[in-house]
């Protein structure tokens, strides 16, 4: 059993709340949730280390040559597995904005691929569509996560 926040009614304001405990699932103890915290950690401190690698290949290399251009491509990858990696341990509800602003990213990398491949003409298209998917899925995460009022994440 372990202690839950939780409101008695759902007109009442959020903070009227009362704690209320709830049986927790058989594999849910303190050993559990240390192994989840220890793995959530290691996780978070590879994506920083690699992120910080990053930025140093990119302090020590020009955009021209062909390691400044991987790590190019390697910026709006790590944004992306960061999201993705978050979405699947946090398992927010909707997940679909979270997403969609890590489709971002992969249009970022798309964009790269066409503006290397020298049609710059249809590269700038594709760059300019990053703009509004990273504002629509910034709006909704912050709006509550959804077009209708079934489905919303905040009360």
């Amino acid at each position: 059993m372990h202690a839950v926040l939780g409101r008695t009614d759902s007109d009442e304001p959020v903070d009227v709340a009362v704690i209320r405990t709830t049986p927790t699932a058989p594999d849910a103890g303190p050993e559990h949730h240390g192994a989840v915290r220890t793995r959530a950690a290691r996780l978070w401190l590879t994506w920083l280390g690699v992120g910080l690698l990053f930025c140093g290949g990119q302090m020590l290399t020009t955009a021209d040559g062909p390691i400044g251009g991987i790590l190019t491509l390697a910026m709006p990858l790590l944004f992306s597995a960061g999201i993705v990696i978050g979405v699947l341990v946090n398992k927010p509800r909707p997940r679909w904005p979270w997403l969609m602003l890590a489709a971002a990213g992969l249009v970022t990398v798309a964009g790269y691929g066409i503006w290397w491949a020298g049609a710059t003409a249809v590269a700038f298209p594709v760059f300019i569509t990053i703009y509004p998917l990273e504002a629509a899925a910034l709006l909704l995460i912050v709006r509550g996560c959804a077009l209708s009022p079934a489905t919303r994440c905040v009360p």
